[in-house]
């Protein structure tokens, strides 16, 4: 057997996909940050192997569902975070929104409004609780792509997502 040839590349890779931080707040902190869009999108999901995964479709296909593990409920925000000037992901629990007379109420637009979500106690598992302030805050051009791509993307493993916990 011969020896293996090094790969040699003195070209940075561009980067592939869409990269997305996914904030769900610890407890002691919060997730605060613009609101870039008008719609909370849920999924249903399982947490498999220290990861969320979807549930899919049809259920009988999906890895979850076959390994009989509980179903979450988690909503997703697109928010730009002043600290780094980047979009991110809120993670929200029902709870949170059920919570939150605005984010409840789902008719008035919440584009340029301030999210602030923290948790209620010092547990990881503590509830989430979430604010939005109605006073709207202009939004620069910031671009982010649509919510189920970034979500099928960090799921698919084709990007570098990461999930903050």
């Amino acid at each position: 057997m011969g020896h293996a040839e090094v790969n040699w590349s003195d070209e940075v890779p561009q980067r592939r996909g869409a990269f997305v931080k996914v904030l769900n707040p610890r407890p002691g902190q919060e997730v605060r940050g613009i609101v870039c869009c008008n719609t909370i999108r849920g999924v249903l999901t399982h947490y498999r192997m220290r990861r969320t995964i979807p549930c899919t479709l049809p259920r009988n296909e999906c890895v979850g569902c076959q390994d009989r593990l509980s179903q979450r409920w988690k909503g997703y925000l697109p928010i730009l975070v002043p600290s780094t000037g980047q979009v991110a992901l809120a993670e929200l629990t029902p709870e949170a929104i059920r919570g939150c007379p605005i984010a409840r109420d789902g008719k008035q637009p919440i584009a340029g409004m301030i999210l602030v979500c923290r948790r209620a106690g010092p547990s990881p598992n503590s509830r989430q609780v979430l604010t939005l302030d109605p006073t709207l805050v202009p939004l620069p051009a910031v671009r982010y792509q649509d919510v189920d791509q970034l979500l099928l993307r960090m799921w698919a493993g084709e990007s570098h997502a990461e999930v903050m916990e």
